[in-house]
């Protein structure tokens, strides 16, 4: 899911990135391509009022 793969060294080791946070970009069409059920603020799976299963 990361735009750029993760180099492993020798060691085992794997260089961390300099960019701001954990430094790794994110390939936002790959996750949406694997994106089966998106989750929206608020809904914690419970039916919504007035909805009956």
């Amino acid at each position: 899911m990361l735009a750029e793969p993760l180099m492993i060294d020798k060691q085992g080791y794997v260089q961390v990135p300099e960019r701001p946070g954990f430094g790794f970009v994110i390939d936002e069409d790959r996750v949406a391509h694997h994106t089966v059920h998106v989750i929206e603020r608020g809904d914690c799976g419970s039916p919504r009022k007035g909805v009956h299963k």
